[in-house]
């Protein structure tokens, strides 16, 4: 499994994380001639963080990180994929927090159980 760190809280079970940031290009057509395409920027990077209810400091750290508000900015500085290879951040390593869930439980449990996900939007492209 890999690791995160989102803001002060450290994710030990993290199972999956993808990034949707990708270059916006503009396609110019001209009557007889290849199209021309232009560099348009990028929009906000997403960070999903999914893993696993598993561990007491696990549910802590999900539960912490659900409580910031949206309108905090958050450091993701050191997310770790499943192999091991840290990724550098795009313009900045600086996200709000979009949502978290699910938290489930398992019938007859009285702790959180099962997966989350994380979502996190880049302050600014």
């Amino acid at each position: 499994m890999g690791s995160a760190s989102v803001g002060s809280f450290t994710l030990q079970s993290v199972v999956k994380i993808t990034r949707s940031a990708k270059k916006t290009v503009v396609e110019h057509m001209i009557p007889g001639a290849p199209a021309i395409l232009q560099a348009n920027g990028r929009p906000r990077d997403v960070v999903k963080i999914t893993g696993i209810l598993n561990p007491t400091a696990e549910i802590t750290a999900v539960q912490n990180i659900a409580a910031i508000g949206n309108t905090a900015a958050i450091s993701v500085s050191a997310v770790t994929d499943v192999q091991g290879t840290d990724w550098a951040a795009y313009a900045s390593n600086t996200y709000l927090l979009q949502s978290v869930e699910p938290i489930e439980s398992q019938p007859g449990a009285t702790v959180p159980w099962g997966h989350y996900t994380i979502t996190l939007i880049e302050l600014g492209p």
